[in-house]
C-alpha cells in the first residue's frame, strides 16, 4: 500500500531494523534505559565476564551494541572520542556475524575438521581488522609519535609466525592492508575450493588460533597509555548466522580471553545452538564464564514498567527526527496525541446506532436457544412466555454491556443446571436499584462479572455486529510488542502509513484515526505470524500448531459462557506430553510466537508447578484475542498433544468439540447448534 499522491511527509517508524541505519542515525534515535547507569548497567558492558545478550528477532539488541561500537562512541564525542571510550570504560569492537558468509567454511569436499582450522584463522584476522579498525577511528586525527607506532606494529607483527611474502608493515595503515591481504587469500583459497573439491586448501595459516584477537588490544594497550585501563569489546551480532562448529570457536575465545578483553555476543535466541568449545568437550559454565541475557524476557518480567516507558521515549525520539528532517518546530504535547483513543463505550454506542433494542443479535441468539434447546429440569425449552419473561429481565436499552453481563449470568445458571427462570427473576428484582436516572448503574453481582470480563464482553460486542475487536492507542501497542521494540515499530509503521493513505496529517493535524489503527495492526499481526515462522518441516508444523491455538483462544472467548477471563494463555505439565509436542512448544517459545511466564502455575489438584505460556501479543488481533494476560486455561496432556504434536492433531476438532460442549448452550444437555458450528469452525 503506498500514501497519498498529495503526502508530503514522511513516516518517522519507516525503518525497523537497526541494522539499516547509518552510525549517524543509530546514534540520533538511540534511546537509553529509563533506569541509572543505563543499558550499559542492564546489559553489563564493563564486566569481564561474557555476555550473551538473547531475545526474539527485534529486542533492539543490534542498537544497543551499535551504540558501544567505536563508530558511535566517536560521533557521541567528537571533539574527543578517547575521552568518550574512558567514559563507557570500553572500546567498542562491533561486527556482524552475517557479514562473513559463514556457509563457505562447510562441505566443498573438505572434512569438518580443515574448515574448523580455516574459520579460526579466517575468524581471528576478521577480528583483528576490526579491532584496529576501531582503535584507528578512536585516535582519529591524533598521530601516535613514530617511534610509538612502530613499536606497536612490530609488537602486533610478531604474533605472525609467517612473514609477509613484500615489505614488513611498520605503521597502522600497512598493518590494515597487510590484514586485508591475508583476509583476500583466505577467500580466494575458500572460495575456489568448489572448483577444486578434494583438493587441499591453497592456503598457508600464519597465526595460532586467538593470538591476534588478545594480542592485538594488548599491544595497542602497551604503547598508548590513554586506553591502559580501558577494556577491548568484541560485540559479535547476529551468532545465529554461525553453524554449531563455528560458535564453538567463538566460545573457545570467549573461555581464553585474557585480562582486558571481553565479548558481548548478540543472538537470537532460537540461534545459540552451543556454549561447548573445541576440544575438549566441555562447555562455558553459564554464570562464571558467561552470562545470559534475555531482552524480552527482562522487558516482560520485573521491568515491565520502565520498557514502557523506554517504548514511549523510543516513539517521542522517533517524532521529532522526522520534524528536524521537514524542518518544522513543535511536537506533540502527548504521545497520545498521536492516535485517536478507543473510548470505553465505544462498542455500546455502536450497538445502540445499529439495533432497536429488542433486535440486538445476542437478545436474539439467546431467545433462540431456549427456544429450542434443553433448558428445565425435564430436558425442555422454555414456552414462549418464559423466553419473554427472560429477554424483558436481562434488557438494559441504555446500557448493552450491562445486558451482556445479563446473558453471561443466564447462561451461567443454565449451565450449572440451576433455574433460568429463577436467575432472571434474581436479576429482574435488582434492577430498580440498579436504575438511577438515564445511566444505569450495575450492581455488585454484575460489578463482580465485568471486574473480570470486561474486555471480553466489549469483544464479544463487536463479534455480534460482525466487527473485529478493536485495538488503539500507544499502550495498546506497547503491550502488543510483548518486549519485541521492532513488533512496536512495525505497528506503528503500517498505522502510520494507513494514516497518510487516509489523508490523516499525525504530526500536526488529525490523529491516526481508529479505522487506520485496526488496519495497521491487522497488518503487523499477519506480517509477524509470517516472520516468526521457523524454517522447514518443523516451521510448518509451529505454524500449524499456533492456528490451532489460536483457533482454540478465539472459539473460547467468543463462546457464551467463557470458563476463564482474558483468553489467551495456558498451562500444562509438559512432561505428561509427547516429546514431538514439546519440542513444537519449545521452538514456539525460541521464536517469540509462544511467551513463557516466568513462573508457572500450580495445578489445582496436584499442586505440582506447570509450564504456563501466554500467545505473543502482537497475534491477538489475528484471532480477536485480549491483549491484557488474566488467567488461563489448563490443557490436558491429550489437549496439548492434539494441538502441538502433528501426529495427534486430528484429534483437535473432537477435543474442541467436547470442549466447547461446556461452554455454549444447552452446556452438554445436547449436540447444539453451537457447537455443531463450531465444530465446523474448526474443520475450515
Amino acid at each position: 500500500m503506498n500514501a497519498p499522491r498529495n503526502s508530503t511527509r514522511g513516516n518517522p517508524f519507516e525503518v525497523t531494523k537497526a541494522v539499516d541505519f547509518t552510525d549517524t542515525q543509530i546514534n540520533s534515535t538511540w534511546v537509553d534505559w529509563p533506569a541509572p547507569g543505563g543499558f550499559a548497567d542492564f546489559i553489563s558492558v564493563r564486566s569481564p565476564l561474557a555476555r550473551f545478550v538473547l531475545g526474539g528477532k527485534g529486542t533492539g539488541r543490534t542498537h544497543i551494541m551499535r551504540h558501544f561500537s567505536a563508530p558511535v562512541q566517536a560521533i557521541r564525542q567528537p571533539s574527543d572520542p578517547i575521552a568518550q571510550v574512558k567514559d563507557d570504560g570500553v572500546l567498542g569492537i562491533y561486527v556482524l556475524c552475517s557479514g562473513l558468509n559463514s556457509l563457505r567454511f562447510q562441505g566443498r569436499g573438505q572434512d569438518s575438521k580443515t574448515w574448523q582450522t580455516v574459520f579460526a584463522q579466517y575468524m581471528d584476522v576478521w577480528l583483528a581488522q576490526a579491532a584496529l579498525s576501531a582503535f584507528q577511528i578512536i585516535i582519529g586525527h591524533e598521530s601516535l609519535d613514530d617511534a610509538q607506532e612502530q613499536s606497536m606494529v612490530r609488537d602486533i607483527m610478531s604474533l605472525f609466525y609467517v612473514a609477509p611474502n613484500d615489505r614488513v608493515p611498520t605503521t597502522l595503515s600497512t598493518l590494515s592492508e597487510h590484514l586485508v591481504s591475508l583476509t583476500k587469500n583466505i577467500d580466494s583459497a575458500v572460495n575456489n575450493a568448489v572448483l577444486n573439491r578434494h583438493q587441499p586448501l591453497d592456503l598457508t595459516l600464519s597465526s595460532t588460533p586467538g593470538s591476534l584477537v588478545f594480542g592485538i588490544p594488548e599491544a595497542i594497550r602497551r604503547h598508548f597509555s590513554p586506553l591502559e585501563d580501558v577494556t577491548f569489546l568484541y560485540l559479535i551480532d547476529e551468532f545465529e548466522n554461525f553453524d554449531e562448529d563455528q560458535q564453538k570457536y567463538v566460545n573457545t575465545l570467549v573461555r581464553e580471553k585474557r585480562a582486558g578483553t571481553s565479548f558481548i555476543v548478540g543472538v537470537r535466541t532460537y540461534g545459540l545452538r552451543t556454549h561447548q568449545v573445541l576440544g575438549v568437550g566441555e562447555e562455558n559454565k553459564r554464570g562464571s564464564e558467561v552470562e545470559e541475557i534475555f531482552l524480552d524476557r527482562k522487558y516482560t518480567g520485573r521491568y515491565w514498567g520502565q520498557y514502557r516507558e523506554f517504548c514511549r521515549e523510543i516513539i517521542d525520539r522517533r517524532i521529532e527526527e522526522e520534524r528536524v528532517e521537514a524542518d518544522e518546530r513543535g511536537r506533540l504535547a502527548r504521545i497520545e496525541d498521536l492516535v485517536e483513543e478507543l473510548a470505553p463505550d465505544h462498542a455500546e454506542e455502536m450497538v445502540r446506532e445499529r439495533y432497536e433494542p429488542t433486535r440486538r443479535p445476542y437478545l436474539r441468539t439467546l431467545a433462540r436457544q431456549l427456544s429450542s434447546e434443553p433448558v428445565t429440569a425435564d430436558g425442555a425449552p422454555l414456552a414462549p412466555s418464559d423466553v419473554q419473561f427472560v429477554l424483558d429481565a436481562v434488557s438494559v436499552p441504555p446500557r448493552p454491556l450491562l445486558e451482556k453481563v445479563n446473558v453471561l449470568l443466564i447462561y451461567r445458571a443454565w449451565a450449572s443446571g440451576r433455574s433460568v427462570l429463577e436467575a432472571a427473576h434474581t436479576i429482574a428484582d435488582t434492577a430498580p436499584r440498579a436504575r438511577r436516572g438515564d445511566v444505569p448503574e450495575p450492581t455488585d453481582a454484575q460489578r463482580r462479572v465485568l471486574s473480570h470480563y470486561v474486555t471480553d464482553l466489549r469483544a464479544q460486542l463487536y463479534d455480534d455486529m460482525r466487527l473485529p475487536t478493536h485495538y488503539a492507542g500507544i499502550d495498546d501497542f506497547i503491550t502488543m510488542s510483548d518486549g519485541l521494540t521492532r513488533n512496536l515499530l512495525i505497528i506503528l509503521k503500517n498505522t502510520y502509513r494507513w494514516a497518510l493513505f487516509n489523508g490523516e496529517d499525525p504530526l500536526f493535524g488529525r490523529r491516526i484515526s481508529l479505522d487506520s489503527q485496526q488496519k495497521g495492526v491487522r497488518e503487523a499481526a499477519a506480517w509477524f505470524f509470517a516472520d516468526a515462522r521457523p524454517p522447514g518441516e518443523a516451521g510448518m508444523h509451529v505454524h500449524d500448531a499456533i492456528q490451532r491455538l489460536g483457533d482454540m483462544f478465539r472459539l473460547f472467548r467468543f463462546s457464551n459462557k467463557p470458563v476463564e477471563s482474558s483468553l489467551a494463555t495456558f498451562s500444562a505439565d509438559l512432561t505428561a506430553c509427547s516429546a514431538r509436542a514439546r519440542d513444537v512448544v519449545h521452538l514456539a517459545q525460541q521464536w517469540a510466537l509462544l511467551v513463557r511466564a516466568v513462573h508457572g502455575q500450580k495445578d489445582r489438584n496436584t499442586r505440582l508447578m506447570e509450564g504456563k505460556f501466554h500467545l505473543n501479543r502482537l497475534l491477538s488481533p489475528k484471532w480477536d484475542l485480549p491483549t491484557a494476560r488474566r488467567g488461563s486455561v489448563r490443557l490436558s496432556p491429550a489437549e496439548m498433544n492434539a494441538i502441538f504434536d502433528p501426529e495427534h492433531s486430528a484429534a483437535f476438532p473432537r477435543m474442541m468439540t467436547r470442549r466447547l460442549a461446556r461452554m455454549n448452550a444447552p452446556f452438554g444437555r445436547g449436540a447444539g447448534p453451537h457447537a455443531r458450528q463450531a465444530l465446523l469452525a474448526v474443520d475450515d
